[in-house]
C-alpha cells in the first residue's frame, strides 16, 4: 500500500473511531506472527503493555489511527490473501490499491467571509416497524406514564404528611427573641415547652403513634437548638452517654471518644432518649449521675474529667410507659425513683384535632378509624390505632382511589397483624 493510500486510511480511522475499534478487534483473529507484530508496534508509543484489541491509554486517537494504518500498509498483501475477519476485508477493499494513483491535492481557495451556518436539516429515515411491536411499545408507554403519575401523587401526599401540612405557625418568645415554628402541634406542645423553659426535663409517655418523637423534634426547633437522640435497649452500654475508651492513640494508647450525648451536654442541644424504660439498671444509674446538679465527672476522660453542663442542654425522655414496669401491652424495665424523679411526666395521648387537620379531607376513613380505636379500648385490646395506622389507610385511598381501597379493605390491612379473636371483637371480618 502506497503512502497516499495509507494516509487515506489514517484519516478514515481518525474520523471514524468505531471503525478503528472494529479493525483492532478483527486483527486479533489474524495469525499469531501478525498479532506479535501488531503488539510490538502498539508498544512503541507506550511505556506499559496493552491487551490485544483494546486501545492503550497512553496513545491518543491520532497515534492509534496512524499505528493501525501503518500496520495495514505494511501487511496489506498478507491481510488480503488471508481468510481474515470480514470487517478487515471490507475496510481493505475500500482502500485504493498500490496501482491506483493517489488523488491530486485540491487547490486551496482564497479565504472568503464565512457565511452564516445554515440550520442543519434532520435526516429522514424510513424505518419499518412491526405493528405488534408498536402496539406493545405503546401500551408499555401508557402503563409507565400512569405509574409515574401515581408515584408522583404518592410522594406528594407523603411529603404533606411528613411536613405536618405546614399550615400552623407558632411563635415562641424567649428572652426577647421570637422564633416561629411551622407545622401542626400536639395539644401538649405548649405545656411541654413551658416545662423545659423552666429548667425541667420532660418524660413523654403514652400509646404508640401519638407523635412523641415528632414532638421532641418540634421542641428543639422552638428552642432554637440542634436535635439528636438514641433508642434505649436492654443490652445497651453506658458508653452511649459517657463515651468510649478505645486504643486509638499512639502505640495503641487508650483514648476517650466522646458520645453524642456528652457533646450535647458540653455544647448545647436537645437530646432525646427514646424507649427510656428499656434502660438497664447500671446504665440508668450512670445517666442519673450525669444529670446531677448541672455538672458531672467523666472517669474515662483522664485529661479533663470535669464537665459543666451547657445552659442550652435539654434532655427529653419518651416511652410508652411511665417507667413503672411493663403492662399487658409493653415489655419494659422498672426504673427506680432516683431516675424517674429527674423528670416531669407528660402524658401524650391521641390528639383528634391534629388528626382532623391531617386527614380530615377523607372524613369517611377518619371516622371509621376513630370508631375502631374506641372499640379496641372498650374491649381492652393490646392493639392500638394511632397516627401510623390512620396514615397507612389514608395514603392507600388517596394514591389508588377509594373505589379500589374502600374503608373495609383498609381496615383489614391495618389490622392484618391482629389475632382473629381481636379482629372479631371490633367487628373486622377475619
Amino acid at each position: 500500500m502506497s503512502d497516499p493510500n495509507r494516509a487515506v486510511l489514517e484519516r478514515h480511522l481518525l474520523t471514524n473511531g468505531g471503525d478503528a475499534n472494529n479493525l483492532a478487534r478483527a486483527l486479533s483473529k489474524a495469525p499469531k506472527y501478525m498479532r506479535k507484530m501488531f503488539r510490538a508496534k502498539h508498544r512503541q508509543g507506550s511505556t506499559s503493555p496493552t491487551m490485544w484489541g483494546k486501545p492503550n491509554g497512553k496513545l491518543d486517537k491520532q497515534q492509534r489511527a496512524a499505528l493501525l494504518a501503518e500496520f495495514c500498509a505494511d501487511n496489506a498483501a498478507e491481510l488480503r490473501d488471508l481468510d481474515c475477519d470480514p470487517i478487515v476485508q471490507r475496510m481493505l477493499a475500500k482502500l485504493p490499491t498500490a496501482d491506483t494513483p493517489a488523488p491530486a491535492p485540491e487547490p486551496t481557495p482564497a479565504p472568503e467571509p464565512a457565511p452564516a451556518p445554515a440550520a442543519e436539516q434532520p435526516v429522514q429515515r424510513s424505518v419499518e416497524v412491526d405493528p405488534q411491536f408498536a402496539a406493545v411499545h405503546s401500551a408499555l408507554g401508557i402503563q409507565q406514564a400512569v405509574a409515574a403519575a401515581l408515584e408522583a401523587e404518592r410522594e406528594a401526599l407523603t411529603a404533606r404528611i411528613r411536613s405536618d401540612l405546614q399550615i400552623v405557625r407558632y411563635e415562641v418568645h424567649d428572652a426577647g427573641k421570637v422564633r416561629v415554628v411551622d407545622g401542626l402541634k400536639h395539644e401538649c406542645f405548649e405545656h411541654t415547652l413551658d416545662i423545659m423553659t423552666a429548667g425541667q426535663s420532660p418524660w413523654l409517655y403514652g400509646p404508640s403513634g401519638t407523635g412523641k418523637t415528632s414532638l421532641a423534634a418540634q421542641l428543639a426547633a422552638a428552642l432554637g437548638v440542634r436535635y439528636a437522640g438514641i433508642s434505649a435497649s436492654p443490652g445497651m452500654s453506658s458508653a452511649e452517654f459517657d463515651g468510649w475508651l478505645l486504643p486509638i492513640g499512639e502505640h495503641g494508647r487508650f483514648e476517650h471518644v466522646e458520645s453524642v450525648c456528652l457533646d450535647f451536654m458540653a455544647n448545647g442541644g436537645l437530646f432525646l432518649i427514646d424507649e427510656i424504660a428499656n434502660l438497664p439498671a447500671d446504665v440508668a444509674a450512670k445517666l442519673n449521675m450525669l444529670l446531677a446538679n448541672g455538672e458531672t465527672w467523666i472517669s474515662k476522660r483522664f485529661d479533663n474529667p470535669h464537665l459543666k453542663v451547657h445552659k442550652d442542654f435539654y434532655l427529653v425522655a419518651a416511652d410508652n410507659t411511665a417507667g413503672r414496669g411493663g403492662d399487658r401491652r409493653f415489655v419494659r424495665q422498672q426504673q427506680d425513683s432516683a431516675l424517674r424523679n429527674r423528670f416531669t411526666f407528660v402524658r401524650v395521648g391521641y390528639d383528634s384535632a391534629m388528626e382532623q387537620q391531617l386527614f380530615g379531607d377523607d372524613r369517611v376513613w377518619l371516622e371509621r378509624v376513630w370508631a375502631l380505636r374506641t372499640q379496641a379500648a372498650q374491649v381492652k385490646l393490646v392493639e392500638e390505632v394511632g397516627l401510623r395506622q390512620i396514615k397507612q389507610g389514608y395514603l392507600m385511598r388517596k394514591t389508588h382511589g377509594a373505589d379500589k381501597y374502600p374503608v373495609e379493605r383498609c381496615l383489614d390491612m391495618i389490622t392484618a397483624g391482629w389475632s382473629d379473636d381481636d379482629r372479631a371483637k371490633v367487628g373486622v371480618a377475619a
